[in-house]
């Protein structure tokens, strides 16, 4: 059974991406601009979580305590991919075509069969609060390239960041609310699973 989680897990994020990127491609006629997609937090959680459970997928033996370290964050990004585009971004963001198909599982179902497998597979793992450092550090990482791209760009990426719309100080609300969230996430999963 763990193995059909996992498996599907896989297809599902592999899919979100490639009809996203592909889509974009055709859009654009270009490969180059397909490949921008992955400016967005969406794109790369959904293939952090790609990689991690093709990983286990082809490696059986990798998925013991050293790599399940990474789960809580990895749980943690597509929660937050769909958890902010729900709330925030659902109502602008129009898509078609293979770009319907592939946010629909990038923000819908990859998320909610990960967080299934969480939830019939959450006494395999055992989270600590130490791990939050390790897993704050990614979305730490983006927060900053989003910050310094839209500064060079003018594209802040997320009307929530839009500086033009919102300016420094709702920028600086919107990063401190959005670290707030993952940290306060971090915590609770941890608590629910852990005996800290």
């Amino acid at each position: 059974m763990k193995k059909i989680f996992i498996l599907l897990i896989t297809i599902s994020s592999f899919f979100g991406l490639f009809f996203n990127i592909f889509q974009q491609s055709i859009d654009e006629s270009s490969l180059l601009i397909g490949l921008k997609m992955f400016r967005y937090f969406t794109i790369q959680s959904n293939f952090i979580v790609f990689g991690y459970f093709l990983l286990i997928l082809l490696y059986p033996k990798v998925d013991q305590d050293g790599y399940h370290d990474f789960f809580g964050g990895v749980l943690i990004y597509i929660f937050i991919t769909m958890s902010v585009f729900l709330i925030f971004l659902e109502r602008v963001h129009n898509p078609t075509g293979l770009n319907l198909v592939g946010s629909v599982l990038a923000h819908y179902i990859t998320p909610l069969i990960v967080i299934s497998f969480f939830i019939v597979y959450k006494n395999d793992y055992l989270l600590k609060l130490t791990q939050i450092f390790m897993w704050i550090t990614y979305p730490l990482i983006y927060i900053v390239f989003v910050v310094i791209y839209g500064f060079i760009t003018d594209d802040f990426l997320y009307p929530f960041f839009q500086v033009s719309e919102i300016g420094i100080l709702g920028l600086a609300i919107s990063i401190l609310l959005l670290i707030g969230l993952f940290n306060g996430l971090c915590f609770l999963l941890v608590k629910i699973v852990s005996k800290e």
